[in-house]
């Protein structure tokens, strides 16, 4: 069986509609806004109200025949259903009750309306807003605890998001969360940072590089970004519950970001179902604040954190690090590369590095970079 569907375009007009309609909605209302489901059978419930329907890239097919969008609620009444469309008017059929197609409004007293398409040509239905009898509201809440599996395939939309994590120390962690974080609103408690980049160091001039360093900057404003690799530390030790309000979970991804130094190729991937064998695959995670490979076998990697793997940029590998500091750009001194300054304010030990990035001796002869400006001897 064949269907065929006509396409909607937004246009202006229909997008001033659109957020004529959010505006209608009030504060009891339980909201839905449907994420892409393309194609399958849909269900979402925020207690005591489901909503069913058969997915389309942008919302619920409310069409004829098996595009029916069925709205049910457990033992409170539903008095009222706004639905939002494309262009902003509603041509529909109800089970029950009444239908103001300039609105998009259903009115009446039902536990189930079911809607079907009232032409020939297929609606998208984006958002609902349902209304029960004596104004109660429903509260979608959910707690995500930090190492558990996240296995969500939509979109989800809570009005209470509660985050807890168990600090055992206060250096850096690995941050990979399905949720954006407001990163001045906690900045009492915590400290957020992005991976920014890595710096190699040949302090005898071998040829080989004696230590490693991952940079990082700190967030002091703005938000992180869902599935996506980041730092954070606790300003005091111990378990910690953060709650996020009007927060919107986003489905499970396994993102990755990379840097690049002379010798490797950095990677760092996100995981919500964890590693079982960190060390067969030679990945590196985060240990009481430095990234570290471990030398024993089975050792696992927890759900909701970030691991990091190295591949080499040239046909005869380096050695590997152990271990690698983390320290924060503009905050942090490297050990043992800025020297004490003299009586003058200058060091007597510049920081300087070659073309590629490598750092080098202050002195060295050739084209450097010296403090942050060019030199040549």
């Amino acid at each position: 069986m064949k269907y065929k569907l006509k396409l909607l375009v937004l246009t202006a007009a229909a997008f001033v509609q659109a957020l004529s309609f959010s505006a209608k909605a009030q504060d009891n209302g339980i909201e839905f806004i449907i994420p892409s489901c393309f194609w399958e059978d849909y269900t979402d419930t925020i207690d005591p109200v489901t909503i069913q329907g058969f997915g389309y890239p942008t919302g619920l097919c409310l069409g004829t025949g098996i595009f029916a969008i069925t709205v049910s609620s457990t033992g409170v009444p539903i008095t009222s259903i706004e639905l939002e469309t494309s262009d902003g008017t509603l041509a529909a059929n109800a089970s029950v009750g009444t239908i103001d197609a300039s609105t998009c409004t259903w009115t009446g007293t039902a536990t189930s309306v079911s809607f079907t398409s009232a032409t020939s040509d297929a609606q998208v239905i984006s958002r609902i807003v349902v209304y029960l009898e004596g104004g109660q509201a429903g509260s979608r809440e959910i707690t995500i605890n930090d190492g558990d599996t996240y296995e969500a395939t939509r979109v989800k939309k809570y009005d209470k998001v509660t985050y807890t994590r168990n600090f055992t120390h206060t250096g850096w962690q690995a941050l990979y969360v399905p949720f954006a974080i407001d990163c001045d609103a906690w900045k009492d408690d915590y400290e957020f940072a992005r991976i920014y980049n890595f710096i190699d160091y040949d302090d005898d001039n071998d040829g080989t590089f004696d230590r490693t360093y991952l940079v990082v900057q700190k967030l002091t404003s703005g938000s992180t970004e869902p599935n996506m690799p980041y730092l954070i530390r606790s300003k005091k030790e111990g378990a910690h519950s953060m709650e996020l309000t009007d927060c919107t979970l986003q489905p499970k991804a396994s993102n990755s970001v990379n840097c690049r130094s002379v010798d490797y190729v950095y990677t760092f991937h996100g995981t919500y179902t964890g590693i079982t064998d960190m060390q067969s695959a030679g990945y590196y995670a985060l240990v009481d604040g430095a990234l570290c490979s471990t030398d024993k076998p089975n050792v696992p990697l927890h759900p909701q954190r970030w691991y990091m793997d190295i591949t080499s940029r040239h046909s005869t590998p380096s050695t590997r690090p152990q271990s690698i500091r983390i320290v924060v750009d503009g905050e942090d001194s490297v050990e043992g590369i800025k020297a004490p300054a003299t009586l003058n304010g200058e060091t007597s030990n510049p920081l300087a590095v070659d073309l590629t990035g490598r750092c080098i001796q202050g002195h060295a002869k050739g084209v450097s970079i010296v403090n942050g400006k060019k030199v040549i001897r």
